[in-house]
């Protein structure tokens, strides 16, 4: 296994390092965490932020702001207009588990936070989407857990057709949810990611 990368959020921890090697991973990337603007003040020791919330006026203020700091731009996915507006921006790395939020289906189809056009704008802008095992392990309803990994699924489907990036990672902020990249890796085969795919949503 070769340039197999995860995402940690949390502060640089040599401790994460040493489990992620011997979870299989060749690099950990440390993401900061942002929901408001004093969240900047320590951002210097990241090359990743991760942006969560839900108002697009502080999400664009935000992505011009880590702009500015050359910083690399993960958007936490919440309901489909906020989806939108993050892939429209251009300047984004990874639109980050667009299922989170999409909790209420539509009349003749599952609502997943991403449909063809978005897909469409993820593949031109470049933007990869990401998929969080974490997120996965804190649900604790089993009807839940289906649903959102029906949700993903459909997901997968729709970034296979319209040939947009995808990347599979923990994306955990405590080191008891880390798994390994195998594990990860038989996930997405469980999940309906290709081989291929599958290797290539593991390297950064």
């Amino acid at each position: 296994m070769k340039n197999f990368t995860d995402f940690f959020i949390s502060r640089p921890d040599e401790e994460i390092k040493r489990i992620s090697a011997e979870f299989g991973f060749d690099r950990v990337i440390f993401v900061k965490e942002i929901k408001e603007i004093s969240d900047f003040k320590d951002i210097e020791d990241y090359s990743f932020i991760l942006i969560n919330t839900q108002d697009k006026t502080k999400m664009r203020q935000f992505i011009d702001k880590a702009l500015a700091r050359n910083k690399k731009i993960i958007i936490q996915g919440k309901d489909g207009s906020l989806n939108r507006a993050a892939l429209e921006t251009k300047r984004i790395f990874m639109l980050l588990s667009p299922e989170a939020e999409a909790t209420k289906d539509f009349q003749n189809y599952r609502n997943s936070g991403l449909n063809q056009v978005l897909c469409k704008i993820a593949e031109k802008n470049k933007v990869i989407i990401g998929i969080s095992f974490s997120e996965l392990l804190k649900i604790k309803s089993d009807k839940e857990l289906a649903e959102r990994i029906g949700r993903i699924m459909q997901n997968i489907s729709l970034c296979r057709k319209y040939k947009t990036n995808m990347r599979l990672a923990n994306f955990s902020s405590k080191k008891e949810n880390l798994r390994a990249a195998m594990d990860l890796r038989s996930f997405g085969f469980a999940i309906g990611i290709t081989p291929e795919q599958a290797n290539n949503s593991l390297i950064q």
